[in-house]
């Protein structure tokens, strides 16, 4: 037999570089959490699965397991070594543009077309609240950065860093959203810190939502659905688990509702109703009730009903139909608040100014129970110095 020598390259042949096994390992991560946040953004966090990170990195399945226990293990790397960054620095740019050292071009941006990576982001804050994995490290880091930045003792740098995200989880990708919170930006960076003395107390939780569509049994599977959503977000908010919460078969639930779009959509617009939509007129005139609004949400006592928010805003990854009709809803929904706040001005170039806020206000929302639910805080704060600059900008508008 003859003796093949493989130790040298043929003749005229360079010699290839070989990489350590510690390089390729290495290589290997960077693949594993890239794919991992591509899965995030186009599938949902909750549909995300080893298979599918393995055949977007390149590798098989056995590569995932190697290196995690779990895909909630994976995604808790994912966060520090890539979701985190994302995160950081959208605030980052939030603070900058309040203190004058940029403009508001790169937020309004990040706003219009989110990147992967911050979409992984905002999704894995709302989940560090079910999955133990990112419970450890998410919200410490969320207030580590928070507290670098002084997010936690500024309200006008929370309140525009609540909007800002607000409107990322809300509706990534809506010019129009981005273009109102730019809006609210440059309101609340054109002026100085407010000093309010002695304010009222504005932390009362929000009412209770109340079902009462004339059906009880319709009535107690509204409730069941938002306490399993809050719990278990909404990918894992079955008809099945829906059903023995509320201590009915899954067949009685399907000859109440056709499935689970149907069941979502009168939950969510029905839950969106009453939070955002009674006495527009009272609460767009005074400073404290649009504060009172905002903190209320963040009370401690409406965590249930934030949570089940939030995990229906992720709606627009598991359920598209229903989230095109819910974006419906809301724009008919604003464009009535918006008809009944017009009436009350006289002026004609008032509307861009309340039309600002009226965009504005779900994002803010939105944002602030965010912050107040992963970090812990903000639950006390007091956001009218935030919210300020915003209504009496409606006011010099309308005359």
């Amino acid at each position: 037999m003859t003796h093949i020598d493989r130790s040298d390259p043929a003749p005229g042949k360079p010699t290839p570089a070989r990489r350590s096994r510690g390089t390729k390992a290495k290589a290997n991560d960077q693949a594993i959490w890239n794919a991992a946040i591509d899965a995030v953004a186009a599938e949902g966090l909750d549909r995300v699965t080893a298979r599918q990170v393995a055949d977007r990195a390149g590798l098989s399945s056995g590569a995932i397991y190697s290196r995690y226990d779990s895909v909630p293990d994976l995604l808790a790397e994912v966060w520090s070594n890539r979701a985190r960054s994302a995160f950081d620095e959208l605030v980052v740019a939030v603070r900058d543009v309040l203190t004058g050292t940029a403009d508001a071009r790169p937020v309004l941006a990040a706003m219009r077309a989110p990147s992967p990576a911050l979409l992984a982001a905002l999704e894995l804050c709302i989940a560090s609240n079910r999955i133990p994995e990112l419970a450890d490290v998410v919200p410490d880091d969320v207030r580590g950065c928070f507290d670098d930045l002084g997010v936690t003792t500024d309200s006008r740098l929370a309140g525009c860093v609540a909007t800002v995200l607000g409107g990322v989880v809300y509706n990534p990708g809506d010019a129009a959203v981005a273009t109102h919170v730019g809006t609210v930006l440059r309101w609340v960076a054109d002026r100085e810190a407010v000093s309010l003395e002695s304010p009222p107390p504005v932390s009362d939780p929000p009412p209770a939502f109340v079902f009462d569509t004339g059906d009880p049994d319709r009535d107690l599977l509204l409730h069941a659905a938002a306490e399993v959503t809050a719990r278990s977000g909404v990918h894992h908010a079955t008809l099945k688990r829906i059903g023995r919460v509320a201590g009915y078969v899954p067949s009685f639930v399907y000859s109440v509702y056709d499935g689970r779009d149907e069941l979502f959509l009168e939950l969510i617009s029905t839950a969106s109703a009453q939070l955002m939509g009674p006495d527009t007129e009272r609460v767009y005139g005074a400073v404290h009730l649009m504060a009172g609004r905002l903190a209320g949400w963040c009370h401690p006592d409406g965590r249930h009903w934030r949570r089940m928010a939030l995990e229906c805003c992720l709606t627009r990854t598991y359920f598209p139909q229903v989230w095109r009709s819910i974006r419906a809803y809301d724009l008919q929904t604003d464009r009535a608040s918006l008809d009944r706040v017009l009436a009350a001005f006289s002026v004609p170039t008032s509307e861009q100014a309340i039309t600002t806020m009226l965009w504005a206000r779900r994002p803010a929302t939105y944002g602030a129970g965010l912050l107040a639910d992963v970090t812990g805080g903000f639950v006390e704060m007091d956001w009218r110095p935030f919210l300020l600059p915003v209504v009496e900008a409606m006011r010099a508008t309308a005359g």
